[in-house]
C-alpha cells in the first residue's frame, strides 16, 4: 500500500511539473500514450471517478485483475499464471482520465516474475520490467479492456467483473478449526443469529506478517451478513473487499470493544443499498469488517454497530 501511495504522489508531482516544462530526462522516464490515443473520442460506459464501475475484481481466462480506489487515484494489479511454476504480475498506479472515461498509468508501472516449486512455495521473485504504461477502458457491454503499451499480451482480452469468492480460493471451515488459529481474537456469532458458513483464505503473501483471511456468514431476522477478520502487524485497516462507491461515512465507537474507533459507511440508491463497518483491535493487531447488502434498496432496521458489539471474541 505504501509503495502505491508514493507512486501516486509521483504522478501528481509530474502533473504540476508539466506546467513548468519537462526535462529530457523526464520524457525518457515516462512512457506516454501517443497523441492519437489522447485525441481519441470515447463513447463507451461513463465511469464514476471514485471507483464505480472500475473498482473490483476482474477475470479473463488465466488472467485476474484487481482495481482499488485510493485517496489519490487507483491501484491496479494484473496476475497471469503461465503454468504451475511461473507467474507474472503487472502493477500500475492510475489516475482517472475524464476525457476518455478510462484509468491511465503514463509510465509508472512495473512487472514481476515469480517461480514456484512443486509444493507451490515461491522460489524467487524479481522485477523484470519498469516504467510501464497502460490504459483501462470499459465497453458498452461492461467488459474491461487492458491496453498494455509495451506488450501484446493484453491485446484482445475482455475482462469480466466477478465476486471476491469466485476470484479467490476460499475453503469452507468450522469454528473449532478457526480457534486453533485464532484462540483469542475469533469474532463471536451475534445473539440469535444463525451461522451460514465459515470460510478461510490462506495468506497468499507468506513474506508478509499476516494471518489467513476469515469470513463468517450469518443470518439474523431474515438478513444475511458477512463478517471478516485478519490479524498481523501489516494488516490493512479495510479488509472488507467491498469496492462499491461509499456515499456516507460516519465515525463511531464500539463500546463492546473498549470504545474502539470504527468507520461506518452506507449507500442507498434506486436499486440497492449497503452498509459497511470496519474497525481494528489495536491490542491484538486484528482488523474486522461487517457488511450487509440489500439488493431491494433499503437499510431500515440495520444496526451494524449493535451487531459488532455482540461479536466480541470469547476467551477460551
Amino acid at each position: 500500500m505504501k509503495k502505491y501511495r508514493v507512486i501516486l504522489s509521483g504522478i501528481l508531482m509530474t502533473v504540476l511539473l508539466a506546467a513548468c516544462g519537462k526535462t529530457d530526462k523526464d520524457k525518457e522516464e515516462a512512457v506516454l500514450p501517443t497523441p492519437q490515443e489522447e485525441e481519441e473520442e470515447y463513447t463507451g460506459v461513463q465511469a464514476d471517478p471514485r471507483g464505480e464501475p472500475f473498482a473490483g475484481l476482474w477475470s479473463c481466462e488465466a488472467f485476474g485483475m484487481r482495481i482499488e480506489a485510493e485517496d489519490e487515484g487507483y491501484k491496479v494489479s494484473v496476475d497471469y499464471r503461465q503454468d504451475d511454476a511461473n507467474e507474472y504480475s503487472w502493477y500500475y498506479a492510475c489516475m482517472y482520465e475524464e476525457a476518455s472515461a478510462s484509468l491511465t498509468d503514463p509510465g509508472y508501472g512495473y512487472k514481476t516474475a515469480r517461480k514456484y516449486d512443486d509444493k507451490g512455495e515461491i522460489l524467487s521473485e524479481e522485477t523484470v520490467a519498469e516504467k510501464l504504461g497502460a490504459r483501462f477502458t470499459l465497453d458498452d457491454d461492461g467488459y474491461l479492456h487492458w491496453n498494455n503499451y509495451e506488450e501484446e499480451i493484453g491485446k484482445d482480452l475482455k475482462f469480466e467483473k466477478i465476486s471476491a469468492a469466485a476470484y479467490y480460493m476460499w475453503d469452507t471451515t468450522d469454528e473449532a478449526t478457526l480457534r486453533t488459529v485464532f484462540p483469542d481474537v475469533l469474532f463471536s456469532l451475534p445473539e440469535n443469529a444463525q451461522l451460514v458458513e465459515y470460510r478461510i483464505l490462506k495468506n497468499n503473501y507468506p513474506e508478509q506478517d499476516l494471518s489467513p483471511l476469515v469470513e463468517m456468514v450469518f443470518d439474523l431476522d431474515g438478513r444475511e451478513y458477512l463478517a471478516r477478520m485478519q490479524q498481523g502487524y501489516d494488516v490493512e485497516w479495510d479488509i472488507s473487499g467491498v469496492y462499491s462507491f461509499r456515499a456516507v461515512k460516519e465515525e463511531v465507537s464500539l463500546s463492546g470493544w473498549g470504545g474502539a474507533r470504527a468507520e461506518c459507511f452506507n449507500t442507498v440508491d434506486d436499486e440497492s443499498a449497503f452498509m459497511l463497518l470496519i474497525w481494528q483491535d489495536e491490542a491484538t493487531k486484528t482488523s474486522y469488517s461487517l457488511y450487509y447488502c440489500n439488493t431491494e434498496g433499503g437499510l431500515d432496521g440495520v444496526d451494524l454497530v449493535e451487531l459488532a458489539n455482540g461479536m466480541v471474541p470469547q476467551q477460551q
